[in-house]
């Protein structure tokens, strides 16, 4: 499956490449046909899946989202599960989900793996919802990372993780191939 997408980006890149320069040669002036090769060669490379890279929480915001663009004094973000686009300015908290990490009793663990522990745990399918009650969802927690640290982990950090979770899994956005590639590939 994974060499049939690559193979596809690489012929759709050359098409793009291959049309646009065709324009550019025969002098025709056809910016908004460019425009859109452009933008269907970005939608292309878009739906490439990716793993918490560039994927932002963004505090007092519910959520999560990707960066789109970068302005002078604010970002302009879009919604993972809306499609709605908003500026974001300095003031606000915002946070990539690569660089988060929850407290355990023997260090950190990056998010990555509490979320592979979950996808792993429920097979591939949903989590508990996140509206369950604090102590359903502390014993889930308990059940996806057992050594987690109860007293700096709070109930609103797990609700989070478990909401963030089925975002990602509902937008198609969760792949651990990558990681196992690297791991099978360290191993040898």
């Amino acid at each position: 499956m994974e060499s049939a997408i690559k193979n596809f980006e690489s012929v759709a890149i050359a098409t793009v490449k291959n049309f646009v320069m065709s324009i550019f040669n025969s002098g025709v002036q056809c910016r908004t046909v460019i425009d859109f090769h452009f933008r269907f060669l970005g939608c292309i490379l878009a739906t490439k899946k990716i793993m918490l890279k560039g994927i932002l929480a963004i505090s007092g915001q519910p959520g999560l989202f990707k960066m789109i663009a970068e302005a002078k004094n604010n970002i302009i973000v879009e919604s993972i599960e809306t499609g709605k686009r908003m500026p974001v300015y300095s003031s606000s908290k915002v946070s990539a989900l690569d660089d988060i990490a929850v407290f355990t009793d023997s260090g950190d663990v990056n998010l990555k793996e509490v979320l592979k522990a979950i996808y792993t745990k429920e097979e591939g399918g949903s989590a508990i919802s996140y509206k369950s009650a604090p102590d359903q969802l502390k014993s889930y927690f308990a059940e996806v990372l057992p050594s987690y640290d109860r007293e700096r982990v709070y109930i609103s950090d797990i609700k989070k993780v478990v909401r963030w979770y089925g975002i990602l899994l509902r937008n198609d956005l969760l792949d651990f191939t990558e990681e196992d590639e690297t791991e099978k590939s360290s191993d040898n």
